[in-house]
């Protein structure tokens, strides 16, 4: 199973896995896969720790808090 962070500038962060239909499957002129853009991005991970570990270096000062939908689908 995948993890996926969704960044959504300004306002969230989410984690998803690859069963919610919420992931963004290709990426558009505002939001990237595994890259940022202006809007933000969805970067993809092979593990829930994995996924929080970038969370926290990306993010040191917790500027943007991750909301699950994870627990959901596991």
């Amino acid at each position: 199973m995948k993890y996926w962070v969704n960044i959504d500038k300004p306002t969230k962060c989410y984690l998803h896995t690859d069963l919610c239909h919420s992931v963004l499957r290709e990426a558009t002129s505002l939001k990237g896969i595994n890259e940022e853009k202006a809007d933000g991005g969805w970067y993809s991970f092979d593990s829930k720790k994995e996924a929080n570990d970038f969370l926290a270096e990306k993010f040191p000062d917790k500027s943007l808090f991750a909301h699950y939908c994870v627990e959901s689908h596991e």
